[in-house]
């Protein structure tokens, strides 16, 4: 799994930073995957900010190296909704220090996927909304149309650095709105077209 990081200018103004010069991705572990429906346990130990991030996934169904953004739909197959949730507080203390997101970024189950997969010839990803809520409120919301970087060319840029294989998830970034989860939320993350992904946040007492 391969995320775009501040890939909204408002979500990265949100953080008081810039949207990077080039496109910026880190990485999320197999582990970190879990269906829609499922409860997220949050470790006993980590009592930092925990936040919901609502995202377009694409999922790879060529494989492909150095391609053109012109021809980087072909090795598309199809959509789904992610959730890259994020030990926020984790995530900041190593950007202070830079090092890489990766603590903060692959807690197990830390990134839901679904509702379902939508093939790509039926979705139109010029103008989807992605949104938020938690126990009903909403906390995200905008459109793919406020993408900085758009999916052919998150694709290519991507390709340019290491092969794209059948199988492989790019998270197209957050809009602005990440907040954090408390025990017993319900996260609702929806993209047009796609549909409503539930994810139930577990915060035992240590």
């Amino acid at each position: 799994v391969l995320a775009l990081g501040k890939n909204f200018r408002a979500h990265a103004a949100e953080f008081g930073e810039e949207v990077p010069e080039e496109p910026l991705f880190f990485n999320k572990l197999p582990e970190t995957m879990v269906p829609h429906g499922a409860t997220v346990t949050v470790p006993t130990w980590y009592e930092g900010r925990f936040d919901h991030e609502a995202e377009l996934a694409v999922v790879i169904g060529k494989e492909g190296k150095d391609i053109a953004p012109e021809r980087a739909m072909e090795h598309v197959c199809g959509y789904t909704v992610a959730n890259d949730l994020t030990a926020r507080s984790l995530q900041g203390a190593d950007r202070q220090k830079g090092f890489p997101w990766l603590r903060g970024k692959n807690m197990d189950g830390t990134l839901p996927l679904g509702p379902c997969f939508v093939p790509r010839q039926w979705l139109d990803l010029s103008d989807l909304r992605v949104t938020a809520t938690v126990n009903g409120e909403t906390r995200q919301d905008a459109t793919t149309a406020d993408l900085v970087v758009d999916v052919p060319h998150a694709l290519a840029y991507l390709s340019r650095h290491l092969t794209l294989r059948p199988g492989d998830i790019v998270l197209m970034g957050t809009p602005e709105g990440v907040g954090p989860l408390h025990d017993g939320d319900e996260v609702v993350c929806a993209v047009t077209g796609i549909g409503e992904l539930r994810t139930r946040i577990a915060r035992p007492a240590a």
